[in-house]
């Protein structure tokens, strides 16, 4: 897997996946809508850390240089 997620973009998905992640635990979203959202949330993280995101791969997006 060659990376194709930049660094902004990759701090992005950090930040929503925090915000995701507060919004579920301060109980503001909850049933499958929070499910959902936690689901999303390490999906993002996931992608952040590794640096690759299939779905760009799919659509031959690259966010990096």
């Amino acid at each position: 897997m060659k990376k194709n997620m930049g660094l902004i973009d990759r701090m992005i998905r950090l930040l929503v996946a925090m915000l995701f992640v507060a919004l579920y635990v301060m109980g503001l979203v909850t049933g499958v809508f929070g499910a959902f959202l936690i689901a999303v949330s390490i999906v993002f993280i996931a992608t952040s850390l590794i640096g690759y995101c299939p779905v760009y791969d799919v659509f031959h997006i690259k966010t990096c240089k």
